[in-house]
């Protein structure tokens, strides 16, 4: 299932009043990685698929250090739509069905403290044993939360995730990898990885700008 997708950003406070003026929802800020270099905000994508699901924007902060997330953001020239993330009940079995492919990863742990001092927990697969993030930076990363509330009940509501498929050009490969795991995602071929997400929100059906 679809935990979240993530709206990369080089100006948070600038794409969070976009978003709210396409939407007609209010995104919250929802706290700082000072490591990474980068801060957050969210929004709820309601429960059109079954299940929650939430966005962040992620944006740099002011002044990110060097080789982080955040200079990396700081460096892009227009918003892109990057990344999704996928809840799994059980990150071992993603794990093995990646070994099966000859991919290596490990099990990683982390936390973040939002805005108003709760504490995020979460296990994710980590790709860096692999390399290069094998399909591309488009492809899914996978968490099982040690959170007992899902972020996405304790964002600002008002959107839905009306519409949502991965655009790429090894379409047969990760159409199998996805049953594999059971992502329920459409995998459509093209020339290049890409999200494809359509929203719909208090003012209508809107797409995010996106490069």
């Amino acid at each position: 299932m679809i935990d979240h997708l993530v709206w990369q950003v080089p100006n948070l406070r600038e794409a969070m009043a976009t978003f709210a003026d396409l939407s007609g929802v209010e995104p919250k800020f929802d706290g700082e990685h000072p490591v990474k270099g980068f801060q957050v905000a969210v929004a709820s994508l309601g429960s059109a698929f079954g299940y929650g699901c939430y966005i962040c924007i992620d944006g740099p902060l002011d002044d990110p250090a060097p080789g982080t997330y955040g200079e990396t953001l700081k460096g892009i020239e227009r918003p892109r739509m990057r990344r999704f993330a996928v809840q799994t009940p059980d990150a071992s079995h993603v794990q093995q069905v990646l070994a099966d492919r000859g991919i290596a990863t490990k099990i990683g742990s982390n936390t973040r403290r939002q805005a108003d001092g709760a504490l995020g927990e979460w296990d994710y697969i980590d790709f860096s044993p692999a390399g290069p993030r094998p399909w591309g930076p488009d492809m899914p990363y996978f968490k099982q939360w040690r959170t007992s509330v899902h972020p996405s009940a304790e964002t600002p509501a008002g959107c839905v995730l009306e519409a949502f498929a991965v655009q790429h050009p090894d379409r047969a490969e990760v159409s199998d990898f996805f049953r594999a795991v059971k992502i329920d995602v459409p995998v459509v071929e093209g020339a290049s990885a890409k999200i494809l997400a359509r929203f719909r929100g208090k003012k209508g059906i809107f797409m995010l700008p996106s490069d």
